[in-house]
């Protein structure tokens, strides 16, 4: 089954233009949005819809794995293990990831024992023989993909980077905010619903952040 742990994370409010600044997030939220990247493209049409336009944040999402720092990752991952879909961890897309059967050669002696296939009726590349003898594909650990030491900053377009005093300060400028009055801080925990309305959102949408918490939260100080 997948994980169903409690996500978290600390939003930073513009008071006066109304909208999420960034996000403060542990690996825990930084796994979750990266795996969005390991989607498979059939899923997101279910999700979304046949018909829907597929735009939104996935660049940015894609950018940050190639920006990020190789140290940053657990020891046995590769940024290319984000977006394979045999390693990706759905939490919070879908309740469970039944396991990935494939299919190789049935003969034992066969010189292309190491080819696989999707299809139990596919012929084997080296002998012509029928490639039906079940292999289970093991998915990936729950260690996720980015180390826990580290804080990290997803900005409301779901750009992910380290945090540093640095990138913190170059954004209040790019967002023109001036006055510390005008930043609220927000924790907020949100369930496997507001999970699927980030991925929705992702796709659409350049202010994830903002279009999924923002209403919320001024709600809940009305």
């Amino acid at each position: 089954m997948a994980t169903t742990t409690t996500l978290g994370m600390k939003l930073l409010m513009d008071t006066r233009r109304h909208r999420i600044i960034f996000a403060e997030a542990n690996k825990e939220v930084v796994d979750f949005v990266f795996t969005f990247l390991s989607l498979p493209v059939g899923l997101i049409f279910r999700v979304m819809g046949e018909k829907h336009e597929m735009v939104g944040c996935l660049g940015n999402l894609y950018k940050s794995v190639q920006d990020l720092d190789s140290t940053y990752l657990q020891p046995n991952k590769f940024k290319a293990h984000i977006w394979l879909p045999i390693v990706a961890n759905f939490s919070g897309i879908i309740k469970s990831i039944p396991p990935t059967t494939v299919y190789r050669c049935h003969s034992d002696s066969c010189c292309g024992i190491d080819n696989v296939a999707f299809d139990r009726a596919a012929t084997c590349p080296q002998c012509d023989g029928i490639m039906n003898k079940e292999v289970t594909c093991v998915h990936a650990s729950s260690k996720g993909f980015v180390k826990g030491e580290a804080t990290y900053m997803i900005t409301d377009d779901l750009t992910v980077k380290p945090m540093s005093a640095l990138s913190i300060i170059g954004l209040m400028n790019k967002f023109n905010v001036k006055e510390v009055g005008d930043v609220q801080e927000k924790f907020i925990n949100f369930s496997v619903d507001k999970r699927m309305k980030i991925f929705k959102a992702s796709l659409v949408s350049k202010t994830v952040l903002t279009d999924v918490f923002l209403g919320e939260i001024l709600e809940s100080e009305e």
